[in-house]
């Protein structure tokens, strides 16, 4: 190779020349390494793949993580909870175990990992339908966090179950006040669940020590009120019955209905059955277009030969809800009975009388949980509500 002047060039200069070729090479290649995306670690696609819902590979993922990482706790725990989700409970329960005592990690497992891994256990005893020692652990832990709300969650869900009422009461008043939140309305209410299921086990003095528990907490507690009419009822005193109801009616009056009947046979009994056009009135003074109300009213006015006025009860219980079949039912027999009707209306009259108003069954709004009685915490999904007048049925023809 000659130079400017026809010489050719030194070796020195012809193997810097290489040097500095293969340099730039070296730099575009490590360019368009940098440039490719690099492999995401198994850790990141298990953990995608649980966000997507797709358990297999999430589980081949976590195992493949363990086996190259065996440090990594976050790891192990998911790998216990997956497993115990798709039934493998014994399996799940070992790995927890074994992350707990430090067979399977090189070292100490930091507290928060340490409350993690025992919640797991907790979780997995409670699959495998070992109670008692799932809330030994939960005790251990709630010990240690007072405040943690979803261990203590858990222990009242537990002890709920097991109809444990005392137990559950106490660690949900025990978490108002480590919040220190005022609730009475909220603590009777739960309290008041507590003695509706002390009732429904057979024990009705219990119960209502219970629910005057709750009336101490909040004089208007809607189902303690109701509840304590009811036993009074049962148990024949009626002036105690009736009392507690009319209470019941000022606190819940869209549900009063549900008194009517016995209410009804209560004033009977104590010589005041003329009072119940009273007690109709106050409880439309607090829900004044309350169908099941106008409709009782409506009742009572016909019973009585006062059949304009139960006319007009009828007509304002549809006009308040026009889908209301009880109401346009209860209208159209007043009106064929009352307005010397041609025989084809005296048939629609008859048919009507032959199949009674379907009276309207009470249902959870979230999940449609029938009741005969009304409910303030739904047994099935366990929401807290009053429970709204459904939609009626045949199977609620009588």
């Amino acid at each position: 190779m000659l130079g400017n002047y026809g010489r050719p060039e030194s070796p020195a200069v012809l193997l810097l020349g290489l040097l500095f070729l293969l340099a730039v090479g070296g730099l575009i290649v490590w360019i368009l390494r940098r440039r490719r995306p690099a492999p995401r670690p198994r850790y990141v696609e298990a953990l995608n793949a649980l966000l997507e819902g797709d358990e297999e590979t999430a589980l081949r993922e976590l195992r493949q993580t363990v086996q190259v990482d065996p440090t990594n706790t976050d790891a192990y725990l998911r790998l216990g909870n997956l497993l115990r989700k798709r039934g493998a409970l014994d399996r799940a329960l070992r790995i927890h175990r074994d992350l707990d005592v430090g067979t399977i990690l090189r070292r100490k497992l930091t507290a928060e990992e340490k409350a993690r891994v025992r919640e797991a256990i907790a979780d997995d005893l409670l699959a495998l339908r070992r109670t008692e020692e799932a809330l030994q652990v939960l005790s251990g832990l709630l010990a240690h966090d007072k405040e943690n709300a979803r261990i203590r969650s858990k222990m009242i869900a537990i002890h709920e179950r097991r109809s444990e009422w005392d137990e559950a009461y106490e660690l949900f008043r025990e978490g108002l006040r480590i919040r220190k939140e005022k609730a009475p309305e909220k603590t009777a209410r739960y309290r008041a669940i507590c003695g509706t299921s002390v009732l429904q086990a057979g024990d009705a003095e219990r119960a209502k020590q219970i629910f005057l528990e709750a009336l101490k907490l909040h004089p208007e507690c809607a189902e303690a009120l109701y509840r304590l009419g009811a036993i009074a009822y049962d148990a024949g005193e009626m002036e105690e019955a009736i009392g507690y109801w009319e209470r019941f009616h000022q606190a819940a009056p869209e549900l009063a209905y549900v008194t009517f009947d016995r209410l009804e046979q209560a004033l009977f009994e104590t010589g005041n059955l003329n009072r119940l056009e009273e007690v109709f009135h106050a409880i439309l003074g607090r829900a004044p277009e309350n169908p099941p109300t106008l409709l009782a009213l409506s009742d009572f006015h016909s019973r009585r030969g006062e059949d304009n006025k139960a006319i007009d009860c009828a007509r304002r219980a549809v006009e308040s809800d026009p889908s209301s079949s009880a109401a346009r039912s209860r209208l159209l027999l007043l009106l064929c009975t009352n307005r010397t009707p041609e025989r084809a209306v005296r048939e629609a009259a008859d048919f009507l009388k032959e199949n009674p108003i379907p009276t309207s069954p009470l249902a959870c709004p979230r999940c449609g949980f029938p009741g005969e009685e009304p409910f303030w915490r739904c047994p099935q999904c366990l929401t807290w509500n009053a429970a709204a007048p459904g939609p009626a049925t045949s199977s609620s023809r009588s």
